[in-house]
């Protein structure tokens, strides 16, 4: 059976396990964080970062993009790569977009508010906190500009635009914050349905059921 490789907390392993789940794909997890990787890694990735993913033949595939695209060609129903020129440049933009500048900045949240306390028992650094989030209105305003009405982020269908915002949104749940509906109204509507859709809420539930931790805010909430 293939493997994954990377824990699930990470928006680029979660990215690819939405991916895997709308496929229907079978897969093992192989749990491991970015900042214990085993000896060896480099001969998954060269550069030592998560996902990889090993092929039922050992070729191992690393970068989410990349495996995204990959599982497209080799199982390519649902497609999640668009087809359509214009859309597939949208899409990919967006991916860029999720993956670099939100992902990003969600992270600096999610670590601080989660990651720090639980795991190294180290305080939240608020004033990095609140940096963070002075960031995220520009972008969600973005977001919440391009979905408008629609369901999604291009097209009528799913695509990895779609998974690649869903994937870090995730984490800023774990943090206990919420999209901001008076501000972003679109964005907050499609983020929770989004959230919601059954792959990614089974992704989401198992989360939780697996580390519990969370920040305060969010557990009280759970």
């Amino acid at each position: 059976m293939p493997t994954l490789h990377g824990t699930h907390l990470s928006p680029y392993v979660r990215k690819v396990r939405i991916a895997l789940a709308e496929k229907g794909i079978p897969y093992e997890l192989n749990p491991i964080v970015h900042f214990d990787l085993p000896d060896g890694f480099e001969k998954l990735h060269p550069l030592r970062k998560i996902p990889v993913w090993t092929t039922d033949e050992g070729e191992n595939i690393p970068d989410s993009s990349v495996i995204v695209a990959y599982l497209d060609k080799v199982n390519p129903k649902p497609r999640l790569v668009p087809e359509d020129p214009i859309h597939f440049a949208r899409a990919a933009f967006l991916e860029e977009f999720a993956d670099d500048a939100l992902s990003a900045t969600i992270a600096t949240v999610f670590l601080q508010k989660v990651a720090y306390p639980l795991v190294l028992g180290q305080p939240t650094n608020e004033k990095v906190v609140g940096k963070a989030l002075e960031r995220l209105p520009g972008l969600f305003g973005h977001l919440d500009e391009t979905i408008g009405k629609r369901d999604f982020m291009v097209g009528d269908s799913l695509t990895i635009a779609d998974i690649a915002i869903a994937s870090p949104l995730i984490n800023y749940r774990h943090t206990g914050l919420e999209v901001d509906g008076d501000a972003h109204p679109n964005f907050k509507r499609y983020a929770d349905a989004i959230i919601n859709r059954p792959t990614i809420a089974e992704i989401f539930a198992e989360e939780v059921s697996i580390y519990g931790g969370l920040s305060p805010e969010a557990a009280a909430r759970a």
